[in-house]
């Protein structure tokens, strides 16, 4: 029948329903109506129009219908002239009587038992329903009770598809941040392996830089003391005064070792720009593939600035690593340029680093693969990088970024996939010219008195008594700590000075000065030392040491720092 034919095209329940009921009231040449029981209320969900719709209500409490009757016994029921059932209100009786309906068919829609609601048909007065009309009426009332306890188990099933879905969402999403958390462990663990790493090396280039700073003080000593027996016109004053420049570079080097290691101070001081990076870029080209051109343009009076030569050095061989790696591939070329502009209040805006006035600026660009704005975004976070496994460490422009800020100046960056990268450093540059002297040529500041110098290591302490007998003083030189003390408490007052190692066996300095300091509180000492874990030169002011002095010691410095000590003892 049609009724079969739409339930199985998949309308929606209250289409298949009302056909349901139009199929009732065809088949019955009547009217028909479908209630569905809501607690103790019977609920009209489908109906034919017509006369009854008027009369009977959509809402009718089980106790007051007679289909409610139906609805608790699940019996089918006939009623030949419902104007005369008592079971219905009078009011309802009474309006009965001004329809040309009155003969009732209702029979319970039900499942296993279970009465869902009921299927009525109303027909004119006095009509008599054959035997076959309640099998009939059942028959229809089954397939609505089906249509709804189909829609009731797709209901469920949607609902526990909704339920499966959220759960798989909740499940993917924890599956995702255990995900995100592994691979930030993962992160983590690889950057702590990587300082772990780095203090290591760190602590290993401390201890070779230390023994190669002693060596390095030997050959730098006994060269300057040559210097001073020859004449300047001697091809042996040329060959000593090339290895004095020589173990210069190699006293920067060991200052960069240690400052890797985190064992040395860094002290700001005017820096000539241009003697840097010729410097640095000298070193360079050696290490520059024979694809990359390295071109350059350097001011001659581009100026100076404030800053650590090490860690201008350091920002220069960065910047340029990157670049050679974005060129590697292919080759290229790597511009050097360095001037000097003046940068005006709307730039400096611009750059929230950045004061207005004159500034130096280095621009480092190649011609590599370049990078994307998504990248250029986060090229300045730590342990960020591009490379790969073993490549870098990502410190490389962290670093770049916090030294050239720690200056009070600005660095930028711009950058086309495919077109290369161009970096641009803004450092303010210092007013006035500061002359630079040559240490050859100045007069050893020389003085009087009796200086005890100690030293563990005996090539140092020779040395010393070598430099300090030139600069006009009277020397006894120890390399035993306790000798030391020793000989200071047999005559306190035959010392003008105590010069003395910081990392000494059995008493380090700091121990002998407190010794001494004991016997003899007024007495000057100069602290010296190539690095130490455990004395700093605020630790040294706090002791009450005169002077704090870096290895390898240069005898025009080291005769400043006597000269100064001992006037300022004899002023107070």
């Amino acid at each position: 029948m049609d009724v079969t034919q739409r339930l199985t095209r998949g309308l929606d329940l209250s289409t298949v329903l009302q056909a349901i009921v139009e199929a009732a009231a065809l088949v019955f040449e009547g009217e028909a109506s479908l209630r569905l029981l809501d607690g103790d209320t019977l609920v009209r969900v489908a109906a034919t129009p017509g006369s009854l719709a008027s009369i009977v209500r959509s809402h009718v409490p089980l106790g007051q219908s007679l289909c409610g009757h139906v609805a608790r016994s699940g019996q089918p029921l006939i009623v030949t002239d419902m104007t005369t059932d008592p079971r219905l209100f009078p009011d309802v009786r009474a309006a009965l009587r001004e329809a040309w309906l009155r003969a009732l068919l209702c029979v319970p829609v039900q499942v296993g038992g279970r009465i869902l609601g009921t299927l009525q048909v109303y027909r004119e007065r006095d009509y008599l329903f054959g035997q076959a009309d309640p099998t009939l009426a059942t028959s229809l009332a089954d397939q609505a009770a089906i249509a709804i306890e189909n829609a009731r188990l797709f209901q469920e099933v949607q609902n526990h598809a909704t339920q499966l879905a959220g759960a798989n969402t909740a499940l993917q999403s924890e599956i995702a941040e255990r995900q995100r958390a592994e691979a930030a462990r993962q992160q983590l663990e690889a950057q702590l392996h990587q300082v772990q790493k780095m203090e290591a090396l760190g602590t290993l280039a401390g201890g070779i830089a230390h023994d190669f700073n002693n060596i390095l003080a030997v050959i730098l000593g006994y060269t300057e003391l040559s210097l001073y027996n020859l004449t300047p016109e001697s091809n042996e004053w040329h060959n000593l005064q090339q290895i004095l420049i020589a173990s210069g570079r190699a006293k920067h080097l060991v200052q960069q070792i240690l400052a890797f290691s985190r064992q040395s101070e860094r002290q700001r001081q005017p820096v000539y720009m241009q003697l840097i990076l010729e410097e640095t870029l000298t070193l360079l080209r050696a290490s520059l593939p024979s694809t990359i051109e390295l071109r350059q343009s350097l001011a001659t009076y581009a100026g100076m600035v404030l800053a650590d030569p090490i860690q201008l050095q350091q920002v220069m061989m960065n910047l340029c690593a990157n670049a050679e790696y974005a060129m590697r591939p292919k080759g290229g070329q790597l511009a050097i340029c360095l001037d000097s502009v003046d940068i005006e209040a709307a730039t400096a805006a611009t750059l929230p680093d950045l004061m207005p006035g004159p500034h130096i600026r280095l621009t480092v660009r190649d011609t590599g693969h370049g990078m994307t704005s998504e990248l250029l975004e986060r090229i300045f976070d730590p342990f960020f990088t591009t490379k790969g496994p073993g490549e870098g460490t990502g410190m490389g422009l962290a670093v770049v970024h916090g030294i050239v800020t720690s200056y009070a100046g600005a660095i930028t960056v711009a950058s086309t996939p495919g077109q290369g990268t161009t970096f641009a450093i803004y450092l303010p540059r210092l007013p006035g010219i500061v002359e630079v002297t040559d240490r050859t040529e100045e007069i050893l500041p020389k003085g009087e008195g009796h200086i005890l110098f100690v030293d563990d290591e005996t090539a140092l302490a020779d040395l010393a008594q070598a430099m300090l007998t030139r600069l006009g003083y009277d020397t006894e030189v120890y390399t035993s700590s306790r000798a030391a003390r020793a000989a200071f408490q047999a005559a306190p007052q035959r010392f003008d000075l105590v010069i003395t190692d910081q990392t000494m066996p059995y008493m380090t300095g700091e121990a002998l000065t407190l010794a001494l300091r004991s016997i003899r509180p007024d007495l000057p000492i100069i602290l010296c030392t190539g690095f130490s874990h455990t004395i700093t030169i605020e630790k040294a002011g706090l002791l009450g040491i005169d002077a704090f002095l870096m290895k390898p010691l240069v005898i025009h410095d080291l005769g400043l720092a006597i000269q100064r000590v001992l006037a300022s003892h004899r002023t107070s």
